[in-house]
């Protein structure tokens, strides 16, 4: 089971490049405010935190070697302090006592140099010198990457736990790739760089079509160092080092159990999204015809990553999270759960062969996982949610932040390609009117295995 819930976890991550927009006019009342909404939602509206953040900590972490009585000297001057009584350790040295950093490809733990190329030291072979400077800036550095990640806790509430020590020199970098989440409240990472003289080695961060760059150089800033600070699951990328070394401490944040990483909502009942949900679903109500089954629940992809495992309220990132405890706070009857998204089509491209943003008739199929029961993907029990109205305009937009877990497309010459798709996300469904009992639909692994229709001319 547990070997199958992993294998589950690992379909759940992976970009497609974004794709524009393509709206379709609303017919009724319940779908022309559910229209609004998802602009609401996915347009610039002021939800609290953010995916990364960065800062300067104004003391430098006093770095001692086990075994070998040396401390790391970012300047790397030779020999000994002037008080005689410290050595720093040279940068060949420092490499002697690490390994080859590895990485996670599916359920391995893998060394490739050709994706990931830098060394590392486990906190074991080393020690930070608990001064009352240093306690006070790293006390401070926590809040702040915090208070933007977790706007919801205080800062008693996150652990900043020490990872590794990394070294980066001349050639090194690490190609995009998302940190592995560690436990179920491993929610993210703070990359602390000591202030050693180098070129590159930038810190590219990417979410949901935006790109942020820091450069963790220290240029002046000798006396001090620089931080980054990202959520787990958003893609990053270290850029290759030209000249220097570039040493980071690696630190992971965790939120201590059954806390939520976002604050209480002030003002539920007066906000938009609450205010259109609450109209949808008084017109229901009123209008109990068959026509309106599919508007009986709202759904919303999550914007952020999530295993079975984890997810769970406590867990939600982001706009995630303020979503699920702005409408739990609403009373709505909320579910989250895995779906897969399967996108049937026809499309034309030379040579018979098309892209997603090829395709000119588009089915969507939204299907809810039975994650009680485990395995693969193909094998595990499915239901149509042929009763939730979907907050998106066109799912082209969102299938670079959903996993791509099986693929049919067939070439047909100059006549075009038959297109077939299933993505696997996580998703949150907001109940607006009680479901009759003649609608529900129940887990099956015939609906997992069903064929895939022909779209051919």
């Amino acid at each position: 089971m547990a070997a199958d819930l992993q294998h589950l976890d690992d379909m759940l991550f992976s970009p497609i490049p974004p794709i524009d927009i393509v709206k379709k006019e609303p017919e009724t009342l319940p779908e022309e405010e559910l229209d609004r909404l998802t602009d609401l939602i996915q347009g610039n509206t002021n939800f609290p935190g953010d995916f990364s953040c960065s800062g300067v900590c104004p003391v430098v972490p006093d770095v001692h070697f086990k075994g070998c009585q040396t401390f790391l000297d970012p300047s790397f001057t030779k020999g000994k302090q002037n008080d005689s009584s410290r050595t720093g350790i040279s940068i060949q040295d420092l490499i002697g006592l690490c390994s080859q950093a590895p990485f996670g490809r599916d359920e391995k733990t893998v060394v490739d140099k050709t994706v990931r190329s830098c060394w590392q030291l486990d906190p074991e072979k080393f020690t930070i010198c608990n001064t009352p400077t240093w306690n006070k800036a790293f006390a401070e550095l926590k809040a702040a990457a915090s208070g933007v990640l977790a706007p919801g806790l205080k800062p008693h509430k996150v652990e900043l736990r020490l990872y590794k020590l990394l070294v980066y020199e001349e050639g090194s970098f690490f190609l995009p790739h998302r940190d592995t989440q560690k436990t179920e409240n491993h929610f993210g990472t703070v990359v602390l760089s000591m202030p050693v003289k180098h070129k590159g080695g930038e810190l590219f961060v990417r979410h949901k079509g935006q790109e942020r760059c820091y450069n963790l150089d220290p240029g002046r800033l000798t006396a001090k160092c620089q931080w980054a600070a990202f959520y787990t699951d958003v893609e990053h990328e270290i850029k290759e080092i030209t000249s220097g070394h570039r040493i980071t401490l690696i630190y992971h944040l965790y939120s201590a159990k059954k806390s939520k990483l976002v604050a209480p909502v002030s003002g539920v009942d007066s906000h938009p999204i609450i205010q259109s949900l609450k109209k949808v679903q008084e017109f229901l109500a009123k209008n109990d015809d068959k026509k309106y089954d599919r508007f009986y629940n709202a759904g919303y992809l999550m914007e952020h990553k999530y295993t079975p495992k984890s997810l769970q309220p406590k867990n939600l990132k982001g706009r995630d999270a303020f979503l699920y405890q702005l409408l739990s706070e609403a009373k709505f009857k909320l579910k989250l759960c895995a779906v897969d998204v399967r996108v049937d089509g026809w499309g034309w491209h030379d040579y018979g062969y098309c892209k997603l943003e090829d395709l000119e008739d588009v089915d969507v199929e939204f299907s809810e996982l039975d994650l009680t029961k485990g395995g693969s993907w193909a094998n595990t029990p499915s239901r149509l949610m042929d009763n939730v109205h979907w907050l998106i305009h066109d799912i082209k937009y969102h299938a670079h932040s959903m996993k791509k877990v099986d693929s049919h497309i067939k070439g047909t010459g100059n006549e075009g390609c038959d297109w077939h798709t299933t993505y696997m996300t996580s998703a949150l469904v907001v109940q607006l009117c009680k479901e009759k009992q003649s609608t529900k639909r129940k887990f099956s692994l015939d609906h997992a295995q069903r064929p895939y229709p022909y779209y051919g001319p």
